[in-house]
């Protein structure tokens, strides 16, 4: 990473040369804060080990708080963002203690100035899934299974290529490791990605991502790949739907190798500019388990209603029952059923 740090100073040098030219050159500052309040009928004091967002019940809480800085000219791009919340207190618990502030932290330069095509190093949102940390620019108040459980975030550094209407996105990673900032020392093996997105109209467009690497030490000569596709199809201007199929493996007991699986669908409607509802199904498919330290599966539903109170403000409120065949939930039970209010701001 010290390479990065390095490579992110020139960069800022340069943009404060460029800040001048005010046709060719911006800085832009936004912010971004949702605060929560979910009661869980099982009574519990956290959501399971299994989920990241909107951890804390019966409380009042921040989920995600952000500010960030973001430069732009035609050859040079960069962004640095700092958070709080939640989100980072339970999702980043295993980063140095510096690093759980880290939103993102990148920048790049042009390589073709005829063309599209960018190369970035730092830390960036992940490549991998339709969901991220800002519950604004998601469907859906809470995250899904599947998005608790892959890539938030990454590390390393990418090429990619846009074409000038934004038709194809293809990127090439090298990752420090799968949702890694900081690469365990005993972890030598390099990580890979590839995104590829194609838009075949405004109303449809279909995106594969992939990871290769490993979760694990060297000695336990482990290689996980994972495999994530989904679709995003609108019926009309204001009614769609998002699905998406997951599919991971990695080595168990045994020295063999093990599966899990994650199907995804969302439907989101909106009926004016204030009102829009989603529904989400679900289902996690762990039985061998391949990414969890026992066998391990769920089936969620779940359904919102949101109200747009401001061209800023987003109030929300989240139904959501889960299903298990185990005995996966605080106090030995196999469902679990949630309410969760949510209001964000944006700045």
């Amino acid at each position: 990473m010290r390479y990065f740090y390095y490579f992110l100073f020139c960069l800022f040098f340069h943009c404060s040369l460029c800040r001048g030219n005010e046709d060719s050159s911006s800085f832009t500052f936004s912010g971004y804060a949702e605060w929560y309040y979910s009661y869980d009928f099982s009574q519990s004091r956290t959501k399971p080990d299994f989920i990241y967002n909107h951890k804390r019940l019966d409380e009042i809480n921040m989920n995600l708080i952000v500010g960030s800085v973001n430069y732009r000219n035609k050859n040079v791009r960069a962004n640095i963002g700092l958070m709080a919340g939640n989100y980072a207190q339970y999702n980043l618990s295993k980063e140095p203690a510096f690093a759980q502030f880290l939103y993102e932290a990148n920048g790049g330069i042009r390589l073709d100035s005829s063309h599209n095509i960018w190369f970035d190093m730092g830390i960036f949102p992940s490549h991998i899934g339709f969901e991220s940390a800002v519950g604004a620019d998601c469907y859906t108040v809470t995250r899904s299974l599947v998005a608790e459980n892959s890539p938030y975030y990454e590390a390393g550094a990418k090429i990619s290529y846009k074409t000038a209407d934004s038709t194809l996105l293809l990127s090439l990673l090298y990752l420090n490791g799968w949702q890694t900032i900081f690469r365990n020392p005993d972890i030598h093996t390099p990580s890979f990605g590839l995104q590829l997105q194609y838009h075949f109209s405004p109303f449809f467009m279909i995106n594969y991502s992939n990871f290769i690497g490993s979760d694990r030490q060297d000695n336990e000569q482990s290689m996980r790949v994972y495999h994530n596709v989904y679709s995003h199809v609108f019926f009309s201007k204001n009614f769609g739907v998002i699905a998406g199929f997951d599919i991971g493996r990695d080595r168990g007991e045994g020295r063999r190798y093990y599966y899990w699986y994650t199907p995804t669908i969302i439907a989101h409607g909106r009926f004016s500019e204030q009102w829009s509802i989603a529904c989400r199904y679900e289902y996690f498919g762990d039985k061998n388990a391949a990414l969890f330290s026992s066998e391990f599966d769920c089936t969620g539903y779940s359904a919102n209603l949101d109200y747009m109170l401001t061209s800023q403000t987003l109030l929300r409120i989240e139904g959501r029952h889960l299903i298990s065949s185990y005995k996966i939930f605080d106090k030995n039970v196999r469902n679990n059923t949630a309410l969760t209010f949510s209001m964000s701001m944006r700045i």
